[in-house]
């Protein structure tokens, strides 16, 4: 990423230890947190953008968001304009 924005968290050391391990670990997991059960379950990030701020590839981030039970951001709107798409194929 060209242009990037640090945002740093404080926890005590004995913690992230204890819950995570190493620095690393916790900051892993401290970012699919944010990126996959904030924005994306919310529906303000796409998957392929949720992929990219991970570094995974598309396939990769659905496995992620399926072993951390992340809700699929799909609702009414979405299933409306799903189904005005495959009418409109429908008629081809």
């Amino acid at each position: 990423m060209a242009d990037e924005t640090r945002l740093d968290v404080r926890l005590p050391s004995e913690t992230v230890t204890a819950v995570w391990g190493s620095t690393d670990a916790a900051e892993r997991d401290v970012r699919e947190r944010i990126i996959l059960l904030g924005l994306f379950a919310e529906g303000r990030l796409s998957a392929g953008k949720a992929a990219e701020l991970l570094g995974v590839r598309v396939p990769d981030l659905l496995d992620l968001i399926t072993r951390r039970n992340v809700p699929w951001p799909y609702g009414p709107e979405d299933l409306a304009a799903d189904v005005e798409a495959l009418k409109k194929q429908d008629e081809r």
